[in-house]
């Protein structure tokens, strides 16, 4: 046995701890955020050879985004450095590193490709680790435990909708349904003192392309031998019909900006993933007590449902602890994580360990997801569309509109140049 002696002292030279360093998610997002530090201190208690550093990516960025923390990984990787050993790795975050780096197969160069590892694959929904069209987010890479699922929804204010005698329809709301809603909200507005707003929007919501989307697949999925022009086009002269209803009266730059519209009865609609439930619980508990989850608009009757599942982090393949890093995503993958997820976020999970469903329970989130999913097929959300989907087309005409700068007309003009 070889002894290490400090110069001098003739004592044994202690050894400096190893350290995984992981990239948190879900800082101030309620129960979310409870059981990231749950899960961090037991697997800290079961590996005390080395020391976990988590650190939140709201606390790490200038702002969190997804395109700030695509940015700060690929540079990370440009640089030769694992300054994070688990990274926060979703959809957007792997285009936006793919981008950076202009290789959109970086992934298969620098994670763990956790096909390689059956227990992790068999923690989860057969649907999401089996088959050709898997991993379509990273590349064919299983880049990490899919913890996360969520489903689009139109949240309504009843508060507000009670103020305008308006009855919300919760299931195969039409786009004439929402139209007829927006009217009578402007129709409040020619007298009220303080006016309501169709939308409670925010820079990162994608509520407008959110409806775009479902009014697309609506058509698309109904009538698949109408042209998708033609689809494109109703898409926009439906937004410009909702402009002279001025739908978006408020500048919002956060969530909480438009949670605090809502709150205070100045909106009546909000277009968001039921991620945003956790977040809502946490800091506007009373705001739930009015707000409703319903079916997104469509053109037509709804065969399915936009949603989704996310993998929420990430292993550097060169970490120097990587095999820690692989233990603790195997540990996100447990039975009893899968459970606590689904308890504490009320939300749907890939992986496959969990008794207890998001869809069990009387609350109006519980029911919503009960009744959406049964019958339907899901369909991908707006995070995970390449960027050569017909409708992202349409995305940067979508607001133009409906603020009056743009006619649907000049916008396809647009859009027609776009494509040469």
């Amino acid at each position: 046995m070889v002894l290490l002696l400090c110069a001098g002292t003739g004592q044994t030279e202690e050894t400096v701890p190893r350290e995984l360093r992981w990239m948190g998610q879900w800082k101030n997002e309620g129960l979310r955020e409870q059981l990231v530090r749950e899960t961090l201190e037991e697997f800290q208690f079961l590996h005390q050879d080395i020391k976990i550093s988590m650190s939140f990516a709201s606390d790490l960025l200038p702002e969190k985004s997804q395109v700030n923390a695509g940015r700060l990984i690929a540079d990370m990787i440009r640089a030769g450095r694992v300054d994070w050993d688990v990274i926060w790795l979703d959809a957007l975050i792997y285009k936006t590193v793919a981008a950076e780096l202009n290789d959109p197969d970086w992934g298969a160069e620098y994670l763990v490709d956790f096909s390689e590892f059956p227990d992790v694959k068999a923690a989860h929904r057969s649907f999401l680790v089996d088959g050709p069209d898997c991993h379509q987010d990273t590349r064919g890479v299983f880049a990490g435990p899919y913890i996360e699922g969520f489903y689009s929804c139109l949240w309504y204010n009843t508060a507000v909708a009670e103020k305008l005698g308006l009855k919300i329809r919760e299931e195969e709301m039409s786009a004439d349904d929402l139209l007829s809603y927006l009217l009578r909200i402007k129709e409040y507005n020619q007298t009220a003192e303080i006016p309501i707003a169709g939308f409670a929007d925010f820079t990162a919501s994608g509520s407008a392309r959110r409806l775009a989307h479902n009014l697309f697949l609506s058509e698309h999925l109904a009538r698949p031998d109408m042209p998708t022009d033609e689809i494109l086009a109703h898409v926009l002269h439906f937004f410009e019909a909702m402009q002279p209803c001025d739908p978006v009266l408020y500048d919002n730059q956060t969530w909480q900006d438009a949670a605090q519209l809502l709150l205070d009865d100045k909106a009546l609609f909000l277009i968001e993933a039921t991620w945003r439930y956790s977040s809502l619980r946490a800091s506007f508990p009373d705001l739930l007590n009015k707000l409703h989850p319903v079916q997104v608009p469509g053109f037509e009757k709804q065969s399915f449902y936009v949603g989704g599942f996310t993998t929420t982090w990430a292993v550097m393949k060169n970490s120097p602890v990587r095999d820690t890093g692989i233990e603790l995503m195997r540990f996100w993958c447990s039975s009893a994580i899968a459970e606590k997820w689904v308890r504490y976020t009320k939300s749907p999970t890939g992986l496959s360990g969990n008794l207890y469903n998001s869809e069990y329970g009387m609350d109006s989130l519980a029911r919503f997801q009960r009744n959406l999913s049964e019958g339907r097929v899901i369909q991908p959300d707006i995070s995970t569309l390449e960027k050569e989907a017909p409708i992202c087309s349409t995305f940067p005409y979508l607001y133009p509109i409906l603020y009056g700068e743009m006619t649907a007309e000049e916008s396809l003009i647009e859009m027609k140049k776009t494509d040469k």
